[in-house]
């Protein structure tokens, strides 16, 4: 009887556990008997989405951060905007993502986050402490919440896929984060390689000579 009373006092702990007191609850956002809410094409289709999304978004970021003291390097303005967004990113790990992702949806998340990438790249074309600090610390903001959101919609449809095909969750998640992590690291290698001598080319062809 008491083994009992324990299982049910931890049953409801569970269900009315929050994150501080925000009112956003720590149960599992995957419940068992939740229906599959997409087939399993349209499924494939948003990972490729989110996978391109991000090899799109990471491409011009990684791009831009590695050339930030070189492209900025007055009064280490772009180190500066790096150290920002480093520091910005520690705090919105800690509050951010569970409130974000509840109010909005891992979807509307992954949108918004990838916004304030944007907003900071933007900031560039007019470089100075009053738009890349300001901007830094939005994009340090939205980018805990973005990996969280992108993790947990993987996640979900990788076990909705694994309903519709009848394989192991495990490894149906496995292999999702296993594609878009291969599409993810080509923005840090593949592309750039390709990308820049294909426009190095294309202003020497141009270029009229003299």
């Amino acid at each position: 009887m008491e083994s009992t009373n324990g299982l049910q006092e931890k049953t409801d702990l569970e269900n009315t556990a929050q994150f501080g007191n925000s009112g956003v609850s720590l149960t599992p956002i995957i419940e068992p008997n939740r229906p599959v809410q997409m087939s399993k094409w349209r499924i494939l289709k948003n990972l490729c989405v989110v996978s391109f999304g991000f090899l799109c978004l990471f491409t011009s970021f990684s791009s831009l951060s590695n050339l930030q003291s070189s492209l900025n390097k007055d009064d280490g303005l772009g180190v500066g905007g790096l150290a920002v967004i480093y520091s910005a990113l520690v705090v919105s790990c800690m509050f951010v993502p569970p409130i974000m992702i509840a109010k909005l949806g891992c979807k509307w998340t992954i949108v918004v986050s990838m916004c304030c990438y944007i907003l900071y790249m933007a900031a560039n074309f007019y470089a100075i402490w009053e738009t890349i600090v300001p901007s830094a610390i939005v994009l340090g903001f939205g980018a805990a919440p973005l990996w969280s959101a992108k993790c947990t919609y993987l996640t979900e449809t990788g076990v909705w896929y694994s309903r519709h095909t009848g394989k192991l969750e495990d490894d149906i998640i496995n292999r999702f984060f296993g594609f878009f992590f291969m599409s993810f690291q080509t923005s840090k290698y593949i592309v750039p390689s390709a990308v820049i001598p294909f426009f190095s080319f294309s202003f020497f062809f141009f270029f009229d000579d003299i």
